[in-house]
């Protein structure tokens, strides 16, 4: 089957139910915890849901199924194709590796992630913000995110109460106007940074850096 990407204009979102009471979540293809699933998971269990992550198709019993594709990539298409033999429009799947224009309700995408979705303790993750000024051929930000912009009021979005590891997930968070100001917010927290290769490429750099502070 060839593999085919949803674009950006449409925007859907993902449709939620006052009926549900379970729900499971499939990371199709994360390499580190899935930032969408986490904000989802903390949505679902705001209204009272059981939320069950799963890393491969397999079958789950529950009221409504969702699943997110980060990679454009035969292997994660043949993870979608396994998990729609068994679900069929039950499930809702959302990600860069499947639809670009997919996004959460408002309230989910502006949820606190829930980092017990995957007993993730070592390092926060999140966005300050999201697109990039630059338009390479290679890259899908540009389509997906368009310019950059602020999509984070501050690290407490999206940083737990005593935790100093972050990775931020920003594709060009220097282009920003106004990100030089937003950076300076890390002296006082003392924030060890991982910052995202793409970003400091985009400086000149050619490997993911860390700050300590």
């Amino acid at each position: 089957m060839p593999i085919t990407i949803g674009h950006a204009p449409s925007r859907p979102s993902f449709v939620t139910s006052a009926s549900m009471r379970r729900v499971a979540l499939f990371d199709i293809d994360s390499r580190i915890p899935n930032l969408a699933l986490m904000k989802l998971s903390a949505y679902c269990k705001t209204r009272g849901c059981e939320v069950v992550l799963a890393r491969k198709p397999i079958r789950i019993e529950t009221d409504k199924y969702f699943a997110s594709t980060v990679f454009f990539r035969a292997s994660s298409r043949e993870r979608i194709d396994a998990l729609q033999a068994l679900y069929g429009d039950r499930i809702e799947i959302g990600g860069s590796g499947i639809h670009l224009g997919k996004r959460h309700p408002a309230e989910a995408e502006a949820s606190f992630p829930d980092y017990g979705l995957y007993g993730h303790r070592s390092y926060a993750l999140g966005f300050l913000t999201r697109g990039c000024r630059r338009r390479c051929a290679f890259c899908i930000v540009p389509e997906k995110e368009g310019a950059v912009k602020q999509t984070a009021g501050s690290f407490d979005d999206f940083v737990p109460s005593g935790q100093k590891n972050v990775m931020l997930l920003d594709d060009n968070l220097l282009s920003f106007n106004g990100g030089e100001s937003t950076s300076v917010a890390i002296i006082p927290a003392r924030f060890l940074i991982s910052w995202r290769a793409a970003m400091l490429k985009s400086f000149g750099h050619d490997a993911v850096s860390v700050v300590c502070i």
